[in-house]
């Protein structure tokens, strides 16, 4: 895979997530990593996907703690998505930054 495309695919997951957000902290925050994924060097690629992991799963049980079960699993949805994502891109190890 290119870099090009690892960029491009992890913002646009990103981009996912945030038009799940529920507040307007929450999408800042998720544009600011999104803007950060695509400027970075492509050796600092796997620190963003591991943020973007813990950002998902965060977002994912927030809903849950509110018992918004439409919104979980709208974001389980893409954070599935992004945890496939990023596991097959060797961006992190399954095994240890994977885990949701």
């Amino acid at each position: 895979m290119t870099c090009h495309y690892l960029v491009g695919e992890l913002s646009a997951l990103l981009g996912e997530l945030g038009s799940t957000a529920s507040s307007q902290i929450d999408r800042a925050d998720l544009d600011l990593l999104r803007r950060e994924v695509e400027t970075v060097s492509p050796a600092s690629l796997p620190l963003f996907a591991r943020r973007a992991l813990e950002r998902a799963r965060g977002l994912c049980w927030e809903s849950l703690s509110r018992g918004d079960m439409v919104t979980f699993r709208l974001r389980a949805s893409v954070c599935a998505n992004l945890r496939d994502f990023v596991v097959c891109a060797r961006l992190v190890d399954e095994e240890t930054d994977a885990g949701v």
